[in-house]
């Protein structure tokens, strides 16, 4: 596989969620076996169950329309929509049910800039050994909002991994810190931020005070002006900047740091990584994909690779730069300095 399945779907978010069930159906009743046995290895039946309910009602209260994409999908793939539920929140329902954090979460390097060629916002994603498999990309013209590009997780809403919308915004999220609430799955707040408007909308939809776990939101606009959303259980920090800005998540705002009480040494050294080469003073689009590829710090790179093969591991699934003033997103799967990018147009 040297592309993830790609899909164009239109409408009202239920036929959105229809369309994607129905060309994914079969994925996602294996996807399904795959986390049944993964859930049956973390959590009892009994917390799951309850789980499930606590995160669903919260999405019923605050996130109808977005309730309704996956009553689509579950429709379209045959599946029950509690199924269709787990597989979407798959990292807070683990998270809410034990805590369960890896002992070090050092997953994700994301950054954004603006420069002659452009304004750029570029992202690795790090999850589990062989997720590169439960990808896909979605182009989106709903009834209602803008039209978004996104790459996300099979059995998920658009926009968690990296997401571009008609309005000129791309943004990417990812988990920080640890612990969980009863809340709302971080997926559905990332689709949430699909949504946005401009990136002070952004800010208002990434604060959100009913997250189930905490999560970085970082995103750029087409005047390349740049705002990382750093949330916990109970707190929100925002930075605006213009120019350039790295994060590898773990809070770095100055009231949010202290909260990490964890040593993250990938983290911190990918972030050193990352800050050096934006430091530069080359910012272009060369420098990106080489920041995405970089193994300048061999034993912490920022294009990570596993060191073993199960979920606590941690492996470089995706790559992708968004280019807004184009409007496109290249992506390439799995480990970006061994494979090619390919480049999809909003």
């Amino acid at each position: 596989m040297n592309k993830f399945q790609y899909l164009e779907v239109s409408g009202t978010n239920y036929n959105m969620g229809r369309m994607i069930g129905d060309a994914m159906s079969k994925r996602l009743h294996d996807h399904l076996i795959y986390v049944h046995d993964l859930y049956a290895t973390k959590l009892s039946k009994e917390n799951l169950h309850k789980s499930i309910s606590a995160l669903y009602a919260k999405v019923e209260t605050y996130f109808p329309q977005y309730l309704d994409e996956l009553k689509g999908m579950a429709d379209g793939s045959g599946l029950s929509i509690n199924d269709i539920f787990m597989i979407n929140s798959e990292e807070s329902l683990i998270s809410y049910c034990k805590g369960l954090q890896k002992k070090e979460p050092s997953k994700c390097t994301t950054f954004a800039f603006k420069c002659d060629d452009g304004m750029f916002l570029g992202h690795d994603e790090d999850w589990a050994p062989g997720y590169e498999s439960k990808l896909f990309i979605v182009k989106g013209n709903p009834d209602k909002g803008p039209s978004f590009l996104a790459l996300n997780y099979i059995g998920s809403v658009a926009g968690t991994s990296v997401c571009l919308n008609s309005n000129g915004i791309a943004f990417s999220g990812n988990s920080i810190l640890y612990g969980a609430k009863e809340g709302v799955p971080k997926s559905i707040i990332l689709r949430n931020q699909a949504d946005s408007k401009d990136l002070p909308d952004f800010e208002r939809r990434a604060r959100s005070i009913h997250g189930a776990i905490p999560n970085h939101s970082m995103a750029i606009d087409l005047t390349g002006k740049i705002v990382s959303i750093e949330t916990s259980l109970d707190k929100e920090s925002s930075h605006w900047c213009e120019k350039y800005y790295g994060h590898t998540n773990s809070p770095i705002h100055e009231s949010m740091a202290h909260l990490e009480t964890r040593e993250l040494v990938s983290s911190d050294r990918r972030l050193a990584t990352l800050n050096r080469l934006l430091n530069s003073g080359n910012l272009s689009e060369e420098l990106a994909y080489q920041i995405l590829k970089s193994h300048h710090d061999q034993e912490f790179p920022i294009c990570v690779h596993a060191k073993d093969n199960n979920y606590d591991a941690t492996q470089t699934i995706a790559s992708t730069l968004v280019n807004l003033r184009e409007m496109t997103m290249s992506i390439a799967i799995g480990n970006p300095c061994k494979s090619e990018y390919n480049t999809y147009k909003l």
